[in-house]
C-alpha cells in the first residue's frame, strides 16, 4: 500500500508522556514530507497539545512544534544553568562560613 492509496479518513492518535511528545514531532515531520495529513486527530496529555496544533494547521504543524520544542529546550537549559549557579554560590558561602574567611570574591 502506498501513501496515495491510504483509505480515508486518516486519523492520528497521539499518546501522552513528555518525551513521546518530541517523538511525535519527528513522526509528524516524516508524514508531512510524505504528504500524509489527518482527517481526524485525537490525543491525550502532551499528545492532545500536539494534536491541537495539528488540527489548527496540519501542513505546518511539524515546523511549529519543532520551534516550540526548541524553545522549551532552551528554557529548560537556562533553568538548569541558573540552578547550578545558585548551588555553586551557596556552596561557596558555606565554605566561607566554615573556613572563616572569604574563599572566593
Amino acid at each position: 500500500m502506498t501513501v496515495c492509496s491510504l483509505p480515508r479518513p486518516v486519523g492520528f492518535v497521539l499518546g501522552g508522556g513528555g518525551s513521546l511528545g518530541a517523538v511525535q514531532v519527528g513522526m509528524l515531520q516524516a508524514l508531512t514530507e510524505l504528504g500524509v495529513f489527518p482527517d481526524l486527530v485525537v490525543g491525550t496529555s502532551v499528545g492532545s497539545l500536539n494534536g491541537a496544533v495539528v488540527a489548527l494547521d496540519p501542513r505546518s504543524a511539524a515546523s511549529l512544534l519543532s520551534l516550540l520544542d526548541a524553545e522549551r529546550t532552551y528554557r529548560t537549559t537556562q533553568l538548569a544553568y541558573r540552578q547550578a549557579l545558585a548551588a555553586f554560590l551557596s556552596s561557596v558561602e558555606q565554605i566561607n562560613f566554615v573556613v572563616g574567611k572569604q574563599v572566593m570574591r
